[in-house]
């Protein structure tokens, strides 16, 4: 699923197994020479613009795009095989119209979203005055045909299937994109591929017993469908991993600031951080919860974490089964469930409006992935709020 578009029949063919396969048994080997990375950039006619220009020097990304125009550009190119199998278009946000970015209003991907259409936008602004100016520019393919459409194609070639591999003398990670392998869809699992340093290739076991002619799918992380959209352009319905961001902290003037950053601190906990409430069972992490339960101590409690003897009750501030008191624990449920209804009001639409939006035949491609964001988004704040309901409603009895 690196992006929803037109599949070639080399794609089709290449993602089914040829023969049946066992789990962790090797199915593909790419050598080095076959990669296009940020060592295969320099050392190709866009090296001297690599070395000279800043921005390039910064954004291995943009660096690797650029090699992927070049190429493409190359009759005599050893990746144009490679290049043209490559989608014409892709699915992500940039792709988007402006009807569709609306769908997004209220959802956590929104803001990366936007950043993506402004910064695309400037770096091509910036990168066309480049081509036409800069002396190491001239031999370029590029100068006389560098659309915009051009730039978003290979930022969206890159964006949906770049990985990192080790450079040759193995001390640091390089950009590289991985010809076949990044035609694999994702799925469920653990991360199978890795790179033999001593063979000098990337190598990937299979994730399950796969039969003959059965689709082979690859582990891309324990990624959000936020994060799936944004840089894949796609909806994964069964993310086990599936997440929604909560940002909260402590603020300077807040009388009890110093001792609650203490125990923070005692903890490995930072005072202001980016939280996670979680789709699975429990969407309240162990590090959220201690968290919490700092945020809502009071004087006297804190005092009772920073005694000499406190590690104990330090190291249980993130086990669900020893609260603080129950006073303490009432006091965060109830935080959170603010929380989460003031998170759920930034959306425009209910979870009942979306769901029956998705039963429409004729909704677009680019429509129906983002209400299943959106709507994936709010069915996460809304257990949420229900577990946490139901916690109060016992914290209250007892």
């Amino acid at each position: 699923m690196k992006s929803g578009r037109n599949i070639s029949k080399l794609e089709v063919w290449w993602r089914r197994s040829a023969r049946n396969r066992r789990a962790e048994e090797l199915f593909l080997c790419i050598p080095r020479k076959m990669l296009m990375t940020l060592e295969s950039a320099q050392n190709s006619v866009l090296g001297p613009l690599l070395q000279q220009d800043r921005i390039l020097t910064a954004m291995g990304n943009v660096s690797l795009a650029f090699h992927l125009l070049c190429e493409r550009a190359n009759p005599a190119s050893m990746w144009l095989p490679y290049i043209r199998s490559l989608p014409q278009e892709y699915s992500i946000p940039l792709y988007y119209q402006p009807e569709e970015v609306q769908l997004l209003l209220g959802t956590q991907a929104i803001q990366d979203v936007l950043s993506q259409f402004k910064n695309t936008a400037r770096q091509y602004a910036y990168f066309f005055k480049l081509l036409q100016t800069h002396p190491a520019a001239g031999v370029l393919p590029l100068k006389d045909r560098f659309t915009f459409d051009d730039y978003r194609w290979a930022v969206s070639s890159v964006m949906t299937r770049q990985n990192q591999i080790p450079t040759e003398d193995g001390t640091q990670l390089t950009h590289a994109l991985i010809p076949l392998w990044d035609m694999c869809n994702h799925t469920n699992g653990l991360i199978t591929t890795g790179y033999n340093l001593e063979d000098d290739r990337c190598e990937c076991v299979a994730l399950r017993n796969y039969k003959e002619n059965e689709q082979i799918y690859i582990f891309y992380g324990t990624r959000s469908n936020a994060d799936f959209f944004v840089h894949n352009g796609f909806f994964f319905q069964d993310n086990i991993h599936d997440r929604v961001k909560i940002k909260l902290g402590i603020s300077k003037s807040e009388r009890l600031y110093t001792m609650k950053a203490e125990v923070l601190a005692r903890a490995g906990i930072p005072v202001s951080c980016v939280f996670a409430l979680h789709g699975n069972e429990s969407p309240v992490s162990s590090q959220l919860l201690a968290f919490l339960r700092v945020f809502c101590m009071t004087e006297e409690e804190l005092k009772n974490y920073i005694g000499g003897d406190s590690i104990n009750k330090i190291l249980n501030l993130s086990n669900v089964d020893y609260p603080v008191s129950w006073g303490n624990e009432i006091k965060l449920w109830t935080f959170l469930e603010t929380r989460v209804t003031l998170l759920l009001k930034n959306y425009k639409t209910t979870s009942e409006v979306d769901s029956n939006l998705l039963q429409q035949p004729d909704l677009s491609p680019h429509a129906r992935v983002a209400v299943q964001l959106r709507l994936a988004e709010k069915q996460i704040l809304l257990k949420s709020l229900a577990i946490g309901q139901a916690k109060l409603v016992v914290l209250k009895k007892k």
